[in-house]
């Protein structure tokens, strides 16, 4: 995040691609979510990223907090933006702009056009399982560094689930182990899980006091 945010040179440029190909999802979801459709969500959230790399935005992130209320934050200000200049464009230039949220047709959709939960809500959502998934591909990359990718294969489902869907027992004839072994090898796969966990969540908050509280967070939007 702090390479992105530096200047617009080649490696600014690839740190950038990387947070647009991470947090992609998680924002078309948002505004998906809030009425825009799949190429309209799609078109504002490369948009976004454009102006982040042209205005250097990520450098812009205050030195307290968390990323991703920052970055839902930051795209709510693009969005406003290109609201505004929008209307103003309708207008006819120099008109002064009108107060945001006055109740009129055209002004950009917040609220979800369907029972259900909010943006903000589903942005946390998906912000979460997200993150979870890069979690669980870092730790993957690891076993196939080891090479021990088939290991990880027949392990994983142990890793939120206790019993998964076969027995340890079963899961050790498979691989030619003992039962033992096996669950030598399930209670090393959680506690790295743990350890790659906290250290990337530490990575998107400024505080170690806020590593729990966004930790807690994140289950709590995932169970949401």
């Amino acid at each position: 995040m702090v390479e992105a945010g530096k200047d617009s040179s080649p490696e600014a440029r690839a740190a950038l691609g990387q947070l647009y190909r991470t947090y992609q999802p998680t924002l078309i979801g948002y505004l998906r979510s809030g009425g825009k459709s799949e190429e309209e969500a799609e078109e504002l959230v490369q948009g976004f990223f454009e102006s982040l790399l042209e205005h250097r935005g990520l450098s812009k992130v205050r030195r307290e907090g968390k990323f991703r209320s920052w970055l839902l934050a930051s795209l709510k200000n693009y969005l406003y933006d290109q609201w505004d200049r929008t209307r103003a464009a309708k207008r006819g230039g120099g008109q002064p702009h009108e107060a945001l949220h006055t109740g009129n047709d055209d002004q950009p959709a917040v609220d979800p056009p369907y029972p259900g939960p909010t943006p903000d809500q589903e942005f946390d959502r998906r912000f979460a399982i997200r993150f979870l998934e890069l979690v669980m591909e870092r730790l993957e990359q690891e076993y196939h560094t080891r090479g021990r990718a088939r290991l990880f294969d027949e392990i994983r489902a142990f890793l939120l689930d206790k019993k998964g869907d076969l027995p340890h027992a079963q899961v050790a004839a498979r691989l030619g182990m003992s039962e033992t072994a096996i669950n030598a090898e399930v209670s090393r796969m959680r506690k790295r899980f743990r350890a790659v966990f906290d250290r990337d969540l530490a990575n998107l908050v400024e505080r170690p006091d806020e590593l729990e509280v966004e930790k807690q967070f994140l289950f709590a939007a995932l169970r949401a």
